[in-house]
């Protein structure tokens, strides 16, 4: 492993777990560890006091408790400032979840890449208690689809960095959890290098003992950048989409005053609204700067399949169920409701990339 790694933990009323966590690092080789007390009370300052005997270890901190990611920016900022030599960190909690030989694997992954290194956990695992499954599953949903984030563990503590990225991440919004979801964000907006490495599954405990993650409180912490950023993203799609009804059937019922061809008025009114709707997703949606010809030619393609897909699963759907009537448009309704998420998704993805 790379000696010019400092490995931070950021922790807050700490036990017995921080120390074993420490001995655990020592031992496996790292020589720099940045221990930030995120503003402890009286009774939990033991840990600190006994690990900071350690030349290897480095303990910094505050009086009043400001969140982990304040805690996370307070060291990043220290070993900018206190240590040059330094080519890189990585972050781990101090309550035993995250190994000594995973962090050195996120540590080399990140020397040999120079990539941002994410360790993530394998929630298929059976030791995973339920609710961290079907958080990460909700997580993993909402980062990708909302806002195009793709990673397989979206709350991992442990992440390696390398030095020339701490800067700009001591200025990413948050001082709490919300401050690793913002990191991920600002990540996937900047297109800054990110890889993973698989980690062990460990919890001690169904109770996650040494955790301070409140599930309501810090929960709406997390989501709410994500919702901040991808949500009006959603909401203007779905305007342009409901606006670009509205001019369809506005501009067919105009031409029909004056033409009297159905499929004419048809065809006048669906090329005028798909422009309309291009134009609007293009500019307001996905503000895409890229060659209008080859996302247009994208843009067309996707109407076309969507419409076709459209078609081909309503009618498969109402000889299936015999529907008949109102029952064919309920039926055309939730498919097209379906079909418009997925396009969402595509559109962000592939036509205006």
């Amino acid at each position: 492993m790379n000696k010019n790694i400092v490995l931070l933990i950021p922790s807050l009323n700490p036990n017995h777990k921080l120390i074993k966590t420490v001995e655990s690092m020592l031992e496996a080789g790292f020589e720099h560890i940045l221990l930030v007390n995120d503003g402890s009370d009286k009774d939990h300052l033991a840990p600190f006091e006994e690990l900071s005997k350690i030349d290897s270890v480095t303990v910094i901190g505050y009086e009043k408790n400001q969140g982990k990611g304040y805690a996370l920016k307070y060291g990043f900022n220290y070993v900018l400032e206190n240590f040059d030599w330094a080519e890189g960190v990585v972050t781990a909690d101090g309550d035993g979840q995250h190994l000594a030989q995973d962090c050195i694997k996120a540590a080399d992954a990140m020397c040999e890449r120079d990539e941002i290194i994410l360790g993530c956990r394998n929630f298929k695992d059976p030791s995973v208690p339920a609710r961290n499954k079907a958080g990460n599953t909700i997580s993993l949903f909402v980062y990708n689809y909302l806002c195009g984030i793709k990673v397989s563990d979206t709350q991992t503590g442990l992440r390696a960095i390398p030095r020339r990225f701490l800067k700009e991440f001591c200025e990413i919004e948050g001082e709490r959890f919300e401050y690793e979801t913002n990191m991920l964000i600002y990540i996937s907006q900047n297109d800054l290098p990110l890889g993973e490495v698989s980690i062990a599954t460990v919890y001690e405990d169904d109770s996650n003992e040494g955790s301070h993650f409140h599930p309501v409180k810090d929960s709406i912490k997390v989501y709410k950048p994500l919702l901040k950023y991808g949500g009006p993203r959603f909401l203007k799609f779905t305007f342009g989409s409901l606006s670009s009804g509205v001019i369809d059937l506005g501009i067919f019922t105009l031409v029909g005053l004056f033409w009297d061809s159905i499929p004419g008025a048809t065809v006048v009114a669906r090329v005028i609204s798909s422009l309309y709707n291009y134009m609007f997703n293009k500019n307001a949606v996905f503000k895409n700067k890229n060659n209008k010809k080859n996302s247009m030619l994208r843009y067309y393609i996707l109407a076309v399949c969507q419409l076709c897909a459209s078609a081909l699963i309503v009618t498969v759907l109402c000889k299936t169920l015999g529907a008949i009537g109102l029952g064919k448009t309920v039926i055309k309704f939730f498919v097209d409701m379906v079909l418009f998420f997925i396009s969402f998704k595509i559109q962000r993805e592939w036509v205006f990339k």
